[in-house]
């Protein structure tokens, strides 16, 4: 059971709140959305989100109508109204305190590298961070809400519906927005559907699709203009999730530039033939078919079914 403690100088959850969050965690637990090892990180995290100060109004909890948006290695984002915002709905990632007992460093300083890297760039097809802060000594990062979810999301039940024209325009915009992180010496090295977040935008703004694009996610991030050496990264270690991985960095190379405009080229070639150019069976297959270059056979059916000879020129270049 949840319990509301009363916290010295701060803000104390509401008793309805703290009750909703319970039900919640029970409805969880029937529907099994929530694996069993992530369930005392989550408990945790939703505690602590609820417990964090107004800088509006002394002892009064800042952060409301708590949902959990997802999950990774190390930590968790919820959607919340903020009271500091005049009740606007953000999104608040939260460092997993299980990371944290694990007693090296690694996984707040990386957290905290995160929070910097997203914090320093400023374009409109990149999550906006509100404010950086820490909780009980557990850090968090307050951000825009993608209102729409994530392109990952939207293509489980889209993929199918989406032009080229509109397909072409989603890169490109992305494209903007890795342009401008690579201006300020920085490399995303995790671009995938799951870290793009889709935004309300005027379908007359959109190729009337009705969203927009936001690059989110700076978790695995590299800052060009400082140094690797800080002990977070281990020469070698595979970074980024497989499918979305360049060659370089599948074979524990130093991720360049390049690299992010290499996936950029996968997300465009998956979004135009509607099958993902080398994913396989398992990872082995598919490490193996990124590195050669080769391409699916789905992959090559569509290529002669569906797609013009200009656009399957641009896609397939190297």
């Amino acid at each position: 059971m949840i319990k509301s403690r009363k916290l010295l100088d701060s803000s104390q959850p509401s008793i309805r709140e703290v009750e909703r969050l319970q039900n919640w965690f029970e409805n969880l637990d029937e529907t099994r959305e929530v694996h069993a090892g992530d369930w005392s990180d989550l408990k945790q995290c939703s505690e602590i989100v609820a417990e964090i100060p107004s800088s509006c109004a002394a002892r009064t909890a800042r952060f409301s109508e708590i949902q959990k948006l997802g999950s990774g290695a190390f930590g968790f984002a919820f959607s919340v109204c903020d009271s500091d915002r005049n009740g606007d709905r953000v999104a608040i990632k939260v460092l997993r305190p299980s990371r944290m007992d694990l007693g090296d460093g690694n996984a707040k300083r990386r957290f905290e590298e995160e929070c910097r890297v997203a914090n320093q760039l400023t374009h409109p097809g990149i999550m906006r961070v509100h404010s950086i802060s820490e909780w009980k000594g557990v850090p968090y990062m307050v951000t825009e809400l993608g209102d729409l979810g994530t392109l990952a999301t939207w293509l489980l039940d889209h993929r199918n519906e989406l032009s080229i024209r509109q397909a072409v325009w989603l890169v490109m915009t992305l494209t903007e927005a890795v342009h401008c992180a690579h201006s300020n010496y920085t490399i995303h090295r995790d671009i995938k559907p799951a870290n793009i977040l889709l935004k309300s935008a005027e379908p007359n703004n959109s190729e009337g699709l009705g969203f927009s694009p936001v690059l989110s996610d700076f978790g695995l991030a590299k800052d060009l203009d400082r140094s690797e050496s800080q002990g977070l990264t281990d020469t070698g270690e595979l970074l980024g999730t497989v499918a979305y991985m360049s060659p370089e960095q599948i074979q524990g190379e130093k991720a360049q530039t390049y690299s992010d405009i290499f996936t950029l080229g996968v997300l465009l070639s998956e979004l135009v033939f509607r099958v993902h150019p080398f994913a396989d069976s398992n990872n082995f297959l598919t490490r193996r078919n990124i590195v050669l270059s080769n391409r699916s056979e789905e992959h090559t059916s569509e290529l002669q079914s569906r797609v013009d000879i200009s656009y399957a020129v641009f896609c397939l270049k190297k």
